[in-house]
């Protein structure tokens, strides 16, 4: 059987520096291993994750991993944050709250859905930079087996990929599916 909070998004698994978060509260860098630490509101170089809203926010949060993670379904992705769901829509929140946080390694920000919408909100007064260096995967990857929407909504986001995109959506080939990005004052 699996935690009550692990339940909280409805199917979806969240993966942060190839490690799955299940559980809200402020998690901190302790020698490599994101650790949940007391406090409501993340500190400097901590992010706070809220299972129930699935929302991220970063405080000038640094995350980077360059390994494959295995996701539910047995399936390996790159991706230094993975929100990943084979039975339902996935939509991920990220609030940059201050500062500059940012994403890098191997496939960078990867939200994908196997049944469903992919979604990803980026807002917030601080700087968010997914950097993927030097590998096959894109900055930003939004896969929906319906529509895959991307809205940044006031906050600074910079995605690159030397190898690919910076941002590269995929949604079904129904005529029906759409792709859509759509910025506000970011």
């Amino acid at each position: 059987l699996m935690p009550a909070t692990a339940l909280a998004a409805d199917g979806i698994e969240l993966y942060v520096a190839g490690q799955r978060i299940t559980e809200s509260g402020c998690y901190a860098n302790q020698d490599g291993t994101w650790t949940k630490v007391e406090g409501t509101e993340p500190a400097s170089g901590q992010f706070y994750y809220d299972a129930a809203t699935f929302t991220l926010t970063l405080n000038g949060a640094d995350i980077s991993h360059n390994e494959n993670v295995s996701v539910g379904s047995g399936a390996q992705y790159r991706g230094s944050v993975i929100a990943f769901s084979q039975s339902s829509d996935v939509s991920l929140t990220i609030v940059v709250s201050q500062g500059t946080s940012t994403i890098t390694g191997t496939g960078g920000i990867r939200v994908m859905s196997e049944a469903g919408d992919a979604s990803l909100s980026i807002s917030g007064s601080g700087s968010l930079a997914v950097n993927v260096g030097g590998n096959i995967d894109s900055g930003i990857t939004l896969i929906g087996s319906k529509d895959a929407n991307l809205n940044i909504d006031g906050a600074d986001v910079t995605a690159s990929s030397p190898a690919h995109y910076g941002v590269y959506l995929i949604s079904s080939t129904d005529a029906s599916s759409t792709s859509t990005i759509t910025v506000n004052n970011g």
